[in-house]
């Protein structure tokens, strides 16, 4: 069963910053589509000696997706193998997996948008119950095995609990997710904020429970990628649709969705409390697939998929929007009174840049810039699958931000249409490309270094 491509982005920490040279794009690993997977939907995970983990969305040994470790080479060249950790049989263990992430102790988390068993509404794909999707740990194998162990934490059900997961965060050894759909009345659920707490000592599962369901129209709905926590606990996220703006600017959705924040409970409420940071407009942005990255000072940048300033290279087909997506960097008010003003640090053209940045994250480098990829335009044209692009830090004393290609996809033995966010290690940036057609159709692994 071909999964359809719902996926998110990992949190990135600060990056070494590239040289003025030009970048080299390095292809590590080109999928087959069989046994080793098909399609990775997501950011990988850096490992022990200079191995990676990630996942597939389509493929396995059921065609219902992987998750793999690349492992390096010995003597420190470019021949990578791939160790297929697990395939999933598509039914209560899940299937589609996507984002996932690390506790540092060995063991891996993440989430796969279908299977688990449920059979709701919600979960119905081409007309098959296929499942509303699992948060799943993956355990090493313990001495003298070979095999990692599944262990499914939470099968949702479609309805108050949400469906289609689409990421996850450990914060206090709890774990904190979004859900894109279930719960209210949009069509097919308006998403959730939930938390997993794990079990005590010799007791059962994880404890699941939903802290937030949005409720569309003005309140916002379709929360998406990893939640970003910061070092109060509060919760922040993108949702893709609704919010205040009206809906003629960002047709045929209703709203252009906005940047929401969930505050702790209080001594004096025992809910969560959620408030709107940002609203999009169409112009400043629409349609939002991504995650949040935070720098030192409290600010917040994303990308969106659409919106921004039209271009011929991102028509608006069928009334959807138009513009090719930005990046855009929200400053929080110094005054402590949680204003924001957002600055637009680049309008993707839908050229070398390419367009529609989706399920991804900006990479801040420790020098300020940004690495962004962007997923390919729906025109025929220089950027249509894909690039990797740098955003430059403004000089001292001026406002306005550069952009830098370092790689335009172009569908050939290289890939197309990166997915996550870039990972670092040792000076290089590391990331997987979804595929499109021909020879590297089912994806690929890269290091783009200086």
């Amino acid at each position: 069963m071909k999964i359809p491509m719902l996926m998110a982005a990992l949190s990135i920490a600060a990056l070494t910053p590239l040289s003025a040279s030009a970048a080299t794009l390095t292809t590590l690993y080109t999928f087959s589509g069989g046994a080793d997977g098909a399609n990775p939907g997501a950011a990988l995970v850096p490992g022990p000696r200079g191995s990676f983990f990630g996942t597939t969305v389509n493929g396995g040994a059921s065609g219902n997706g992987t998750v793999f470790q690349l492992i390096a080479s010995a003597d420190g060249s470019d021949k990578y193998t791939l160790d297929s950790l697990y395939s999933f049989a598509g039914g209560t263990d899940g299937a589609g997996p996507t984002n996932l992430i690390s506790d540092g102790a060995g063991n891996l988390y993440g989430v796969s948008n279908l299977g688990g068993g449920g059979a709701a509404a919600a979960c119905i794909y081409n007309g098959t119950p296929v499942g509303c999707g699992v948060v799943f740990e993956l355990q090493p194998p313990a001495e003298g095995e070979r095999a990692w162990h599944e262990t499914v934490l939470h099968a949702f059900s479609g309805n108050d609990d949400g469906f289609a997961p689409s990421g996850l965060t450990i914060f206090d050894g709890k774990l904190y997710g979004f859900t894109w759909g279930g719960s209210g009345s949009c069509n097919g659920g308006c998403g959730t904020v939930y938390e997993l707490t794990p079990p005590g000592a010799g007791k059962g599962g994880w404890t699941y429970k939903r802290l937030h369901s949005f409720t569309g129209g003005s309140a916002a709905d379709g929360p998406f990628g990893n939640p970003l926590i910061d070092d109060a606990g509060s919760i922040y996220g993108i949702a893709y649709s609704g919010g205040s703006t009206a809906p003629s600017g960002c047709a045929p959705f209703v709203g252009c969705g906005e940047v929401f924040k969930l505050a702790r409970p209080t001594p004096w409420s025992r809910d969560w409390i959620k408030s709107t940071v940002w609203t999009f407009d169409g112009l400043n942005g629409t349609g939002a697939f991504n995650s949040l990255s935070i720098d030192g000072e409290g600010n917040l940048y994303g990308m969106t998929n659409e919106g921004g300033y039209p271009s011929s290279n991102c028509p608006a087909p069928a009334g959807a929007p138009a513009g090719c997506g930005v990046a855009f960097k929200l400053e929080r008010s110094r005054l402590g009174d949680d204003q924001w003003t957002q600055q637009i640090l680049w309008n993707f053209s839908g050229g070398a840049d390419s367009g529609y940045p989706a399920d991804s994250a900006l990479a801040r480098q420790l020098d300020g810039n940004l690495i962004a990829t962007a997923s390919g335009t729906n025109n025929a044209g220089p950027g249509q699958f894909g690039a990797i692009v740098q955003l430059v830090h403004p000089d001292e004393h001026q406002t306005a931000w550069k952009e830098r290609t370092l790689f335009t996809f172009a569908n050939d033995a290289n890939g197309a249409v990166p997915v996550g966010a870039v990972v670092a290690r040792k000076g290089s940036w590391y990331g997987t490309t979804y595929g499109y057609s021909g020879v590297a159709a089912a994806g690929t692994v890269y290091r783009i270094a200086p």
